[in-house]
């Protein structure tokens, strides 16, 4: 149970990623740019918010609470938001719209993710809840955002031709 704990909370994120990345390549053609700028605008947006959130509301992390060793290394800074979780959860949401079971399946792995994140010590419940939040809120205006430069490009390219 312990290598299980380890390896979600320190590695999971990457398949995640991967995961993600094939979902992507899956879509047809005309989604993927609108997919790959929302995910560049997600990434801004929830960088900002995570930053701003953590400045907030600052929050021991549980290991230097209670003074035990964590299961995975891990700087004794502010905890709020898991950026892990922020980052999983925020590939999860700009895939779902696009493809629903990768992304509830990418959902699901991303709240693996955080609880790993919870077990091994590292984060709290409410840093997991933050980081959900935060990726959440990030995919949604980037997924607005997006589409809305979507469709003003394609009034350009029309009025151009």
């Amino acid at each position: 149970m312990r290598f299980l704990i380890i390896f979600a909370a320190s590695y999971l994120f990457v398949i995640v990623a991967l995961l993600a990345a094939y979902a992507w390549w899956r879509l047809p053609k005309q989604m993927r740019l609108q997919v790959v700028v929302q995910a560049v605008l997600g990434l801004g947006f929830a960088a900002v918010l995570v930053k701003v959130a953590g400045a907030l509301h600052p929050d021991v992390r549980p290991f230097v609470e209670h003074h035990f060793t964590p299961l995975v290394a891990q700087s004794g800074d502010n905890g709020f938001p898991s950026d892990h979780t922020t980052f999983t959860m925020l590939v999860a949401f700009t895939i779902l719209p696009f493809a629903r079971r990768w992304g509830w399946s990418l959902a699901g792995l991303a709240l693996i993710v955080g609880l790993s994140r919870v077990a091994a010590g590292v984060h709290s419940l409410q840093d997991i809840m933050g980081g959900i939040v935060v990726a959440a809120v990030s995919a949604t205006a980037a997924y607005y955002v997006a589409k809305w430069i979507a469709k003003t490009w394609q009034q350009k390219k029309t009025q151009k031709a």
